[in-house]
């Protein structure tokens, strides 16, 4: 009798979770945690299920010492007070929300706009904002560029997607930073964190205004 590698994996995953109470702590950024959902064995059966489990695995046990020098950087912008944490913050590509999610907390009245072109990356980051009580976060489901209305495709997978113009129609669409972004926010950004896979140079160009 064999056990599925695929089962294997996600007991390995549940425990370990449990093992961390379902609880990241951010280390780099004075020890800020975020809750995770807890897991139920159903959630296993859909597809959906499965990717949120995986989502908590990785937000846990890579995210928080990930870009260990960007972590630090952040961190030492706002506690220091360089950046003033009554401005707003953009995190374009924010995919689960370990960035926004934590630079949240830093900021006293500031509000952090978090964008990603992935809805299931971003909706996964909606329900951890939830759950931590997080309210001063505007979640984007946007993909940017330097012009509007662009044609766009994907490629990559989940955790690297890519969004490029595509040479055919698309019902996927591209924005600006500039659009995106409420006008009366636009002189109040204090920081601008771009992850868009070799897309930044793009977003800065429709980034004018509120650069």
């Amino acid at each position: 009798f064999l056990i599925p590698s695929v089962f294997l994996n996600f007991l390995r995953f549940v425990f370990f979770l449990k093992r961390k109470e379902y609880k990241a702590t951010f280390i780099l950024e004075g020890g800020i945690e975020i809750l995770l959902p807890r897991t139920k064995f159903p959630f296993f059966l859909s597809k959906m299920g499965r990717k949120k489990i995986f989502n908590s695995y990785i937000f846990i046990a890579e995210r928080p010492t990930h870009e260990a020098l960007l972590r630090k950087i952040v961190y030492e912008l706002l506690s220091s007070g360089y950046v003033n944490k009554n401005d707003s913050l953009i995190d374009i590509g924010c995919w689960i929300g370990d960035s926004c999610l934590v630079w949240s907390k830093m900021l006293s009245n500031g509000k952090v706009f978090a964008i990603e072109g992935l809805n299931e990356s971003l909706n996964f980051a909606k329900e951890l904002a939830k759950i931590n009580d997080i309210e001063n976060i505007k979640f984007i489901n946007a993909i940017c560029s330097d012009k509007p209305l662009l044609p766009m495709e994907s490629s990559g997978f989940s955790s690297g997607t890519s969004f490029v113009e595509s040479a055919f129609d698309s019902s996927l669409k591209s924005t600006t930073i500039d659009e995106v972004i409420p006008i009366e926010f636009h002189h109040s950004i204090g920081l601008f964190h771009i992850d868009v896979e070799g897309q930044e140079e793009k977003v800065i160009y429709g980034s004018k205004r509120v650069i």
